[in-house]
């Protein structure tokens, strides 16, 4: 009885999942940040259906490959492109501004 779990709390469940190639873990209301998806609007659900684990305290189920009759819902919050750019690499002897083609 010392140990029981506390009735009306939520249990605590992650999930591992696989979207756009690459493996994402959540939990309930957890914010993921994934690659741009171009026919995505704000406000659109998402369900992924590659769920590759689920966890908890007490209960690991693992996927061969995939968990059957499981599925991750999300909602895209924000839309935004990200430009990253490349610096070439440099030598010790040049100065941060040659890189960028000012003298």
């Amino acid at each position: 009885d010392k140990y029981k779990k506390p009735e009306g709390r939520e249990t605590e469940v992650f999930a591992v999942f696989e979207l756009g190639g690459k493996q994402y873990k959540v939990c309930p209301n957890d914010l993921v940040f994934v690659d741009s998806r171009g026919d995505l609007e704000v406000n659109d659900m998402i369900e992924c259906n590659r769920v590759l684990l689920l966890g908890s305290k007490d209960e690991t189920i693992i996927g061969r490959p995939y968990v059957p009759g499981t599925s991750v819902v999300a909602a895209v919050e924000v839309s935004a492109l990200c430009a990253l750019a490349t610096l070439p690499p440099s030598s010790p002897h040049e100065s941060p501004s040659c890189l960028f083609g000012r003298s």
